[in-house]
């Protein structure tokens, strides 16, 4: 039973939350357009020092009837300073399946950040997200209705949520309310704000120009939620909050590859522990310092979305 100070802590939280769009929603990210794979690299400085190694992966299965399926996974090693009572070794493990139909979309997912990844449902977040549009499929502008669960969601964890949204796609803009918004001008420059609720967010400049050569500027505020095993108590998860800024140039290679370099700098955070990401029962302040790192991408058969790259703080 939930109690009235519970209920009246988290409301706020959930109307924000019943807003939200498809792609804001689903805990698991947008079906992967494509199939390619993705070794990466980084390493940084500041008290935790962490160094990232990680491998990406998405895979077009084919089509049943009228749904074409995918599948995406990603293994990421982070081995830090063991800084406080900061572990020294962390993972982060995924896997998912969607299927899409037109203006209905559907996915499964089985997410484990953790120092034991999938040691048992405690340090595994499951979660599915449906969306369906209200509309013309393909329209410019439509209405978006679905339902987002997820087992171990930094906020209001185990509880299906309802949502409602409404996209809005052009030549020059693409808009998620209130989530998501991306100008492109014309001539080579892309512009683009992503919100993760409730106090996250994202803010880029790219250059795309024809060619091999492209780069981004990109800062913002992230949070990572690690479920650490044998934690006294299964309901609290260990958060690292970084705010960053990252410049990251690209070449496309030869054979369809893509190299992604960055550098840049990640500012003055924290990790505390609690059963929110706003519950700080035991917080420790971070020194921040350089990164940089090395991604490199190849795909096969139509061009993947890009993942969140190495360095960028995640949800």
């Amino acid at each position: 039973m939930l109690s009235p100070e519970y209920l009246k802590k988290k409301l706020p939280a959930a109307f924000l939350i019943s807003l939200l769009p498809a792609a804001a929603a689903a805990q698991w990210g947008a079906p992967p357009a494509g199939t390619f794979v993705e070794p990466s690299f980084s390493l940084s400085g500041g008290d935790l020092r962490p160094r990232r190694s990680g491998l990406g992966t998405a895979v077009s299965l084919g089509r049943s009837g009228d749904y074409a399926f995918h599948f995406s996974g990603g293994l990421e090693h982070i081995n830090t300073s063991g800084r406080g009572y900061f572990p020294g070794e962390l993972y982060k493990a995924s896997l998912g399946l969607s299927a899409v139909n037109g203006g209905i979309s559907f996915s499964l997912g089985a997410r484990s950040d953790s120092d034991r990844p999938y040691n048992s449902s405690s340090e595994t977040d499951l979660g599915f997200n449906f969306a369906k549009e209200l509309g013309a499929n393909g329209a410019r502008g439509v209405w978006l209705a679905g339902l987002n669960y997820s087992s171990r969601r930094s906020f209001l964890r185990g509880v299906p949520i309802p949502f409602v949204s409404y996209r809005y796609i052009s030549e020059k803009w693409t808009f998620f309310a209130p989530f998501m918004v991306q100008w492109r001008p014309g001539g080579d420059m892309h512009y683009s704000f992503r919100w993760r609720p409730v106090r996250y967010f994202s803010l880029s400049a790219a250059w795309r120009p024809p060619g091999p050569f492209s780069a981004e500027l990109e800062g913002g505020v992230g949070l990572e939620q690690f479920l650490l095993a044998d934690r006294p108590d299964t309901g609290d998860s260990l958060y690292l909050e970084t705010p960053y800024l990252v410049f990251r140039p690209s070449i496309r290679l030869p054979g369809r590859f893509t190299l992604t370099a960055e550098g840049g700098w990640h500012f003055d955070g924290r990790y505390y522990t609690g059963r929110d990401y706003d519950d700080y029962g035991l917080s420790t302040d971070t020194d921040g310092g350089a990164f940089a790192g090395l991604a490199l991408k190849k795909s096969f058969g139509a061009a993947p979305a890009g993942r969140g790259r190495p360095g960028r703080p995640q949800n």
